[in-house]
């Protein structure tokens, strides 16, 4: 299965509320590129996405926000992210505040019981929840390369800023300064870096292409960490509360911004 440019919201489903990749170890991998998973909910498993004894799923440039678990009644859980029996990597993607969940259950915004991999990507909550976990009580593997965390949970345990450019780090959640989900001029919705991140210019030189929303990389003097780049004519920060629909308006977020009612 392959799923690009997509917008999945308010989806609920048993296990994967968004959308679930099982197979019987089959040798065919899967795509999901240039998505947004916004507020889906699973009763067991996968709040968002769920990759069952299934192998080389592939997310690149998604943005996954406000998903979580009605039940709970797996205590396994992931309310964004699951890949169990299965392998998976994720690169250059968004991963925000994944965290509601039943009181009793104790689970993680991504759980791992097999193989995931993710670089170049922000995995960040807002409250105590755990980014990250797996069956066996250890956090996932395959986390060096240019991811930034909230917490200390996802193998990455180096403070921001890294000793040198091109590892991983962990930094508040107030450093990341992020803006609101919101279309702003495009068809998908992504969460804006806001001026002063510690994710801006984050990534290493060798970037290239085009972000979640199809603005080009780098902008800066490096590409920025996670499935947005800042536009270097982004001259303001996204007003709060508002949002665009999907059109080509204010897309850069200049000194002007026009405004119809």
């Amino acid at each position: 299965a392959h799923i690009w440019d997509s917008y999945f919201t308010s989806n609920q489903a048993m296990f994967g509320g968004a959308v679930a990749f099982v197979g019987n170890h089959e040798t065919t991998g899967s795509t999901i590129k240039r998505s947004t998973f916004e507020a889906n909910r699973s009763d067991i498993d996968g709040g968002a996405i769920l990759a069952l004894a299934s192998n080389g799923l592939t997310m690149d440039r998604i943005t996954v926000v406000g998903n979580k678990l009605v039940t709970g009644d797996n205590p396994r859980g992931g309310m964004a992210i699951v890949v169990n029996f299965a392998s998976a990597t994720m690169r250059d993607s968004t991963v925000v505040n994944n965290t509601e969940r039943p009181w009793w259950v104790n689970a993680s915004s991504i759980y791992v019981n097999g193989s995931f991999t993710i670089n170049n990507s922000i995995l960040a909550n807002g409250n105590s929840t755990d980014l990250c976990t797996n069956a066996y009580g250890t956090s996932l593997v395959g986390m060096t390369t240019e991811n930034i965390v909230t917490d200390n949970t996802c193998v990455v345990t180096q403070a921001h800023p890294p000793a040198s450019t091109g590892q991983s780090s962990v930094a508040t959640y107030a450093s990341l300064k992020l803006g609101t989900l919101s279309y702003r001029g495009y068809d998908s919705k992504t969460v804006p870096l806001l001026s002063g991140s510690v994710a801006l210019n984050y990534h290493s030189n060798s970037c290239t292409g085009t972000d979640q929303i199809g603005g080009s990389v780098p902008q800066g003097a490096r590409c920025d960490t996670g499935a947005y780049e800042r536009p270097a004519a982004q001259l303001l920060n996204t007003p709060t509360g508002w949002t665009y629909p999907s059109a080509t308006i204010d897309r850069g977020y200049g000194s002007t911004m026009s405004v119809s009612a």
